[in-house]
């Protein structure tokens, strides 16, 4: 086992962006106060090994729990180890495994998106005015709302909407055809 647990974020800190590299700094920071504050604890408690030969295995979280833990420390270092428990367990809980195959998968996670397009947008009443919206439209007519209407405007409107009964139109056919008048025709050859 090693001298002390290092902080592997199974990424190279040169493929970072700024803002990820602020985030990993401020995890290492974290990490290396609570192995700081661990080995503190070691050394008031006489130099003993207070969690019988696997010093970290509390903060790797090897398949133990907190009670188990807490059972197999000294005494007098159980209460130091109870105030740093919450400290290990959510910094392990903000940890996250940054590396390239995680950003491959995922979608853009913004809300306003960089291309946007010019649309007019045209009020129910007639008026027009110039938006950007996210999709490629001339044109967005919103819709007239029916409860600002008097009874007789919403009625005319519902009529308009109702379908139209189809005309139908008979043809009458006229049989004036005469096939002798044709046969004509093909005898003079």
């Amino acid at each position: 086992m090693p001298e002390f647990v290092t902080l592997d974020m199974e990424c190279w800190q040169d493929d970072l962006s700024p803002v990820q590299l602020a985030a990993y700094e401020k995890a290492e920071k974290e990490h290396n106060d609570i192995r700081q504050k661990i080995t503190d604890v070691i050394k008031d408690s006489s130099g003993q090994n207070i969690f019988n030969g696997n010093i970290f295995s509390a903060y790797q979280l090897t398949g133990r729990n907190t009670l188990d833990i807490l059972n197999h420390t000294s005494h007098p270092a159980k209460n130091q180890i109870r105030m740093l428990m919450p400290k290990i367990f959510s910094f392990l809980a903000q940890c996250r495994s940054l590396s390239s195959t995680t950003a491959g998968i995922t979608k853009t996670h913004r809300s306003v998106y960089a291309r946007t397009y010019p649309t007019i947008v045209v009020l129910p009443d007639g008026s027009s005015f110039s938006i950007r919206y996210t999709e490629p439209r001339e044109i967005i007519k919103l819709p007239l709302d029916l409860n600002t209407l008097s009874e007789e405007e919403k009625k005319v409107r519902l009529d308009k909407r109702k379908p139209k009964k189809k005309i139908r139109v008979y043809e009458e056919v006229d049989d004036s055809f005469s096939s002798q008048k044709y046969l004509k025709m093909l005898k003079k050859k």
